[in-house]
């Protein structure tokens, strides 16, 4: 056990094969080396705190749409309480199972007044013949604003997640906190 955990990725493989329990595989390279399944997966499934909105993320995805809905405390953490990741759909039906999402995970909980999603989302539809982009089809449907996330360069938007994943609110606080009920995340990290 000592000689395979000094392997890199080895601490994951000793999880696995000896104590049986889930850990990533650490098969290629890993984006996100900085995750670790111990500190940042909830031990619960993560419900909203009270008082603090929750803000969405999107991604249209090639039709393959993916959301995430998370809080940000004051203290810097954020905490994904839920995804949703449903394979190919429309926009429309895509922005249904998001509200669905939302009653399940915190009725009648408040939202921000700005949510985000990729700038590729807004693009792609005939604007001088009335067609609305992904983003504003999921928007409307939702009844929320949604703007473009400030960047596409790759390197500022891994960074950004890195900080998250390195910062500690307190020791052994993790800045970014996910709920086991976002299982599509955490098999990404």
């Amino acid at each position: 056990i000592a000689i395979l955990s000094k392997r890199p990725g080895g601490k994951h493989l000793v999880t696995r094969m000896v104590h049986a329990k889930y850990a990533p595989s650490r098969a290629g390279e890993p984006v996100y080396e900085e995750y670790d399944d111990a500190l940042h997966l909830a031990p619960d499934e993560l419900v909203p705190l009270p008082h603090v909105p929750i803000v969405l993320g999107f991604d249209q995805g090639l039709g393959q749409p993916a959301a995430i809905g998370f809080q940000p405390l004051p203290n810097g953490q954020k905490r994904v309480l839920f995804e949703v990741v449903p394979g190919r759909m429309s926009a429309r039906r895509f922005a249904e199972r998001v509200k669905l999402e939302l009653a399940e995970v915190g009725p009648g909980h408040p939202l921000a007044e700005v949510h985000y999603c990729d700038p590729a989302g807004f693009t792609g539809a005939d604007k001088e013949d009335g067609e609305m982009a992904w983003a504003e089809i999921v928007a409307a449907e939702i009844g929320i604003v949604i703007v473009p996330a400030e960047t596409q360069e790759i390197e500022l938007r891994i960074q950004v997640v890195v900080d998250h994943l390195t910062y500690l609110v307190a020791p052994g606080v993790p800045g970014l906190l996910v709920s086991r009920r976002c299982k599509m995340l955490r098999k990404g990290f």
